[in-house]
């Protein structure tokens, strides 16, 4: 198992002294200084870092979450292909060469049928003592870096809710100095939510692409029957997140396969409100979120290149 880079703290919220640091020592308030501005700094730190766990752990994918191996009967003879985490067929020799080790322990590794007959497959694994030893061994050796897997999961699962939770008291008026209208007319807050939406979007498309689905579903699978034995409403949450899409991403020839109604489906499971992603992408579309105009001299036939940059 592949050491693992150090980790940002991805679900951290600020301390009382660290929120007082993003106010101005002189002059007037600012969007950022408001309580309004504060969370939304803190929602955009924490996605950055969601961000950079998912480049750091897509390197760090054990090969054991990375194949199948499924059986077909063909009369009275049954024929085992292996499968690749992209979806193609893997040839024997390829087996041998990358996956030999890792073979015996498809006996104790699952996808999400697990959790819907958790109690057959434990008692299938507790019957026999050398998958039961197997399953221990594997337990000590992997824990770790399933921990970290699911650490993430939950991460983003968390960062949807803090962000829905945020727009939410905005366009309810929980933050008395700034209504959703007034954030998107201030220059700050206007980018601030316009980043925050981004992080969320950009992170369920990564999470999709570089980590197959799977690794997460059994990765999930094995944090539930390692750690999480009851079950909890978030982690069946964070289940729902990780459940495959039917995208599949070849990172060695840098082609995909893009099921029907994709990512519109996806971002379904967890959405964010329609109506605020319609008001965002107008002003994408028509406003200068990032002062890029003038860059361009402030000249009309430049325009649409200058805001090209932030479509």
């Amino acid at each position: 198992m592949p050491d693992l880079p150090p980790s940002d703290a991805m679900d951290q919220r600020p301390t009382e002294s660290q929120e007082q640091g993003f106010a101005h020592e002189d002059g007037p308030e600012t969007f950022l200084d408001s309580d309004c501005g504060k969370t939304g700094c803190s929602l955009v730190a924490r996605g950055s870092a969601i961000l950079a766990e998912i480049f750091r752990l897509s390197n760090h994918i054990p090969d054991v979450f990375l194949f199948n191996k499924v059986a077909t009967t063909k009369g009275k003879q049954t024929q085992f292909t292996y499968i690749s985490a992209e979806g193609k067929s893997l040839t024997p020799e390829e087996v041998r060469i990358r996956f030999f080790e890792h073979e015996k322990y498809l006996q104790i590794l699952f996808s999400y049928d697990y959790i819907q007959n958790k109690e057959a497959y434990d008692e299938k694994i507790k019957s026999n003592m050398e998958v039961y030893d197997m399953d221990q061994g594997f337990q000590d050796s992997y824990m770790e870096i399933i921990d970290r897997f699911y650490n993430l999961f939950e991460s983003i699962y968390v960062f949807w809710v803090d962000t829905n939770q945020y727009i939410s008291d905005i366009m309810d008026g929980r933050h008395i100095d700034y209504t959703m209208e007034a954030m998107l007319l201030d220059k700050e807050g206007k980018r601030l939510i316009i980043e925050t939406v981004y992080h969320y979007g950009v992170m369920l498309l990564l999470l999709d692409r570089l980590i197959p689905s799977i690794a997460r579903e059994r990765i999930v699978t094995c944090y539930v029957r390692y750690k999480d034995t009851a079950l909890t409403e978030r982690t069946q949450k964070v289940a729902k997140l990780c459940k495959s899409t039917g995208y599949l991403y070849n990172r060695s020839t840098n082609t995909e396969e893009i099921p029907d109604k994709y990512p519109c489906d996806y971002y379904n499971r967890f959405k964010l409100r329609p109506q605020l992603i319609e008001t965002l992408i107008n002003a994408m579309k028509d406003d200068d979120i990032y002062d890029m105009i003038g860059v361009f001299g402030n000249k009309p036939q430049y325009r649409s290149v200058a805001l090209s940059m932030q479509a």
